[in-house]
């Protein structure tokens, strides 16, 4: 109706598409001001109601809200816990190494603490034995990756790689680890672009070594 009101009156309408709000500052004041035109027509007075907000701030507060409710049962749990160790801080954001399905799984499993290496299939009752193939140890997670004899070629290859990754990024010496949570990409003291090159040098590890993990 309005529309045609000001054409009647000779008034040019021109409807034009605009980018939604989201993360646009001058937008998100733009809706903000005409929110508060709107309610103002309406007879709202500001100093009734501070509690007014955009449709964004709204599911900005709600995604904080699901995301500390998260951390908090995950902080409290009292299964996952190896994973916790890797993984500390919740997060949306996906880790992929783009090797094969097969690697990544082995990567994901490493990362849960649920594999087909002896000390879990034992647990499990897979295997009657814990002892890894080497016959040196347990067969652990942590044992495969740094210490089985089995894999020492492959290891090599891994730490050098990392060492590299190190250099190339000019990584201070004293964060310079080669541990289980680094070769996971969890140490927390690391650029992100480093805990996922790392990652994938241990997904390299993965596919060389040929574990049964």
């Amino acid at each position: 109706m309005v529309i045609i009101h000001l054409k009647q009156e000779n008034v040019e309408v021109e409807l034009l598409w605009v980018a939604g709000h989201v993360d646009i500052p001058s937008n998100e004041l733009a809706d903000k001001a005409a929110k508060h035109a709107a309610l103002e027509a309406a007879g709202w007075r500001q100093d009734e109601d501070q509690s007014i907000k955009t449709l964004q701030e709204v599911k900005l507060q709600i995604r904080k809200c699901v995301m500390a409710d998260w951390q908090r049962g995950w902080d409290s749990q009292n299964e996952g816990r190896f994973t916790h160790n890797l993984y500390p801080t919740v997060s949306t954001k996906p880790m992929s190494t783009h090797f094969s399905r097969d690697v990544d799984i082995k990567l994901n499993r490493l990362q849960s603490g649920h594999t087909l290496l002896p000390s879990h299939a034992h647990k499990l009752g897979i295997t009657n034995t814990d002892l890894c193939s080497c016959g040196n140890d347990v067969g652990t997670i942590n044992h495969v990756i740094l210490h089985c004899s089995n894999h020492t070629a492959a290891r090599g290859t891994l730490i050098t790689k990392v060492e590299e990754i190190y250099r190339k990024s000019n990584t201070p010496y004293h964060k310079r680890t080669v541990d289980l949570s680094t070769l996971l990409g969890q140490n927390q003291t690391l650029s992100t672009d480093v805990r996922l090159s790392i990652t994938k040098a241990t997904a390299s590890f993965i596919a060389d070594s040929k574990a049964k993990i």
